[in-house]
């Protein structure tokens, strides 16, 4: 029987803060995802959750298992964690770590969906696509979460963050430099960074990049 709950009840059911009650990027998901729903692909998600409680986490992965169940979900998070589904793959390691994310998507397929959830620092955010983004299926998209990131310094510290956007080597002035990557054709090779972007979506905390 086909599941025609949203993504957004099903967030609600399984209580990750991607749904309305919190940040409200289920809603948006929808809209881009839904095509998908019964496709088999690679899902893979930066962030576990569950900070420094090896018992705890998991919320988001559950969603996306219901509302993919053709899916191979996989996650990556720096911490061990307890009590793992039988149906995900889950790599214990840093979200910058070149190595083991390659051999991670060697395990389990070139993706055709990546969430960044993972530590919010800009430094590997950045360090995370570079990293992944040559890695995902062509037509698929790679998702930055919590964006505030870039402006609380307070939270992340002066090398990572800066509450004026015009300032420093923050996640969003990065993504700001890649929005030139979807005109690529239009300016002059010398200036491209490498990257096939077919769209950037930007809505409140949250970021949506469709690979060509």
């Amino acid at each position: 029987m086909a599941n025609n709950k949203t993504l957004d009840q099903l967030g609600l059911k399984y209580g990750t803060d991607k749904a309305s009650s919190h940040h409200d990027y289920c809603k948006v998901y929808d809209s881009f995802f839904s095509p998908l729903r019964d496709k088999d692909f690679t899902f893979l998600e930066l962030g576990y959750g569950g900070h420094e409680d090896p018992h705890k986490g998991g919320e988001s992965v559950h969603m996306w298992h219901e509302y993919f169940p053709k899916a191979k979900i996989a996650c990556v998070d720096n911490e061990a964690k307890l009590n793992i589904p039988l149906w995900l793959r889950l790599f214990t390691c840093s979200q910058d770590d070149e190595d083991f994310l390659g051999s991670a998507v060697n395990m389990v397929g070139r993706p055709t969906i990546v969430i960044d959830d993972a530590s919010h620092l800009s430094s590997l955010t950045i360090k995370s696509f570079e990293i992944l983004f040559p890695l995902l299926q062509k037509g698929g998209f790679y998702c930055v979460e919590d964006l505030h990131q870039s402006y609380h310094s307070h939270f992340y510290g002066e090398i990572e963050a800066n509450e004026n956007p015009a300032k420093g080597k923050t996640a969003m002035n990065y993504f700001k430099r890649l929005c030139d990557e979807v005109n690529k054709d239009l300016i002059d090779p010398k200036y491209h960074l490498g990257y096939d972007i077919e769209f950037m979506h930007f809505s409140k905390d949250l970021l949506i990049i469709k690979k060509k």
